[in-house]
């Protein structure tokens, strides 16, 4: 077999170790070295080792298997020289790393991460029209919108789809390089929320995005929800033309009541636009992993894991109190106080 010997030996115990390797093994390092050997001459130089050895002394013996793997033999001497794999550290860190492996060890996190994030940033921009903001503002007893702001939200994000050729990539690059045009987006949103189905044509990642928005108060139920019990959906692009304003999102016969937006969007702000552009540049770096995860069918749990942290950092956040040092030229509000007060911008 083929075996290689690792030294780390320190003071008086680097000659006397190395005496005795080079009466066995090729020198190949410093302090390194390699040789073919039977099993009774591995055990005579193990035996060796062990007499000679001191305080000082650590050694470990690999075999090599192969081309590409490698297992430890033994070690001779101080272990904690060495890993349980018998690799010599080369850097020290005061960073706490006992979670690492458990945390970062699914390859769809990254994935999940671009969801949440470009979904967090979307997912009020709608509170900008002007019936929620006059709700607010009103002070008075809850009174339902005409649209609910996750679905006026959601056809902002329709209207950036059109702008950027309805393609994931040209969505995700009109986000990256803050390409996009807000008069443009104010003069189309109002005709796309006349439209029976305006998620149909939309790529897969965004309706995703839409999907995440959609869901992160409740689910989107149907009025014929109870029909559905044994009804099976074949393909995603199905789902897409199903899904309307009055599955929950409606209240009124004219939505575009709820699209008016007189103190402008929050995509004109610099802060949300520098995040914007940042979490796109990583999506766009996500979308081969997002191919796999369409390719391996396992969107509902990442979806689920998704919806899970939008819908927590939702909470979280919103339950804290307002930033007194936080810019807002627009004037918009998010919500209100137990006091029926304006909060949060």
């Amino acid at each position: 077999m083929i075996v290689i010997f690792s030294s780390q030996c320190q003071k008086n115990a680097i000659a006397k170790t190395s005496r005795v390797l080079d009466s066995f093994a090729n020198r190949i390092g410093t302090s390194t070295w390699k040789t073919v050997i039977t099993q009774e001459g591995l055990l005579a130089v193990k035996k060796l080792l062990r007499k000679t050895a001191s305080k000082n002394t650590a050694v470990a013996c690999h075999v090599i298997h192969g081309r590409s793997s490698m297992e430890l033999l033994w070690i001779v001497g101080k272990r904690n020289c060495f890993n349980k794999e018998g690799i010599i550290p080369v850097a020290l860190t005061q960073n706490k790393i006992l979670s690492t492996s458990w945390e970062n060890d699914w390859n769809f996190h990254p994935l999940i991460q671009a969801l949440v994030a470009l979904s967090a940033l979307f997912h009020d921009v709608g509170k900008a029209n002007k019936a929620f903001q006059k709700k607010l503002i009103a002070r008075s007893k809850t009174v339902q919108d005409p649209l609910r702001h996750e679905w006026v939200s959601c056809l902002i994000v329709v209207a950036l789809v059109r702008q950027g050729g309805n393609s994931d990539i040209g969505f995700l690059g009109l986000l990256e390089n803050n390409a996009y045009s807000i008069p443009a987006l104010m003069t189309t949103i109002e005709g796309i929320g006349k439209e029976e189905s305006p998620f149909q044509d939309i790529p897969d990642f965004c309706f995703y995005i839409i999907w995440l928005i959609l869901g992160h108060h409740k689910l989107a139920k149907g009025a014929d929800a109870a029909e559905w019990k044994t009804y099976h959906l074949s393909d995603l692009n199905s789902f897409k033309k199903m899904l309307k304003n009055n599955w929950g999102y409606c209240s009124e016969e004219l939505p575009t009541k709820g699209l008016l937006f007189p103190q402008g969007l929050v995509l004109g702000s610099k802060a949300w636009a520098a995040q914007t552009s940042k979490w796109a540049k990583k999506a766009i770096a996500t979308l081969p992993l997002f191919n796999d995860a369409l390719e391996a069918q396992t969107f509902r749990p990442i979806l689920l894991y998704s919806r899970l942290c939008l819908m927590f950092g939702d909470h979280s956040f919103s339950s804290t109190g307002a930033d007194e040092n936080w810019k807002d030229p627009l004037g918009l509000y998010a919500n209100t106080d137990s006091e029926k007060k304006l909060k949060q911008h």
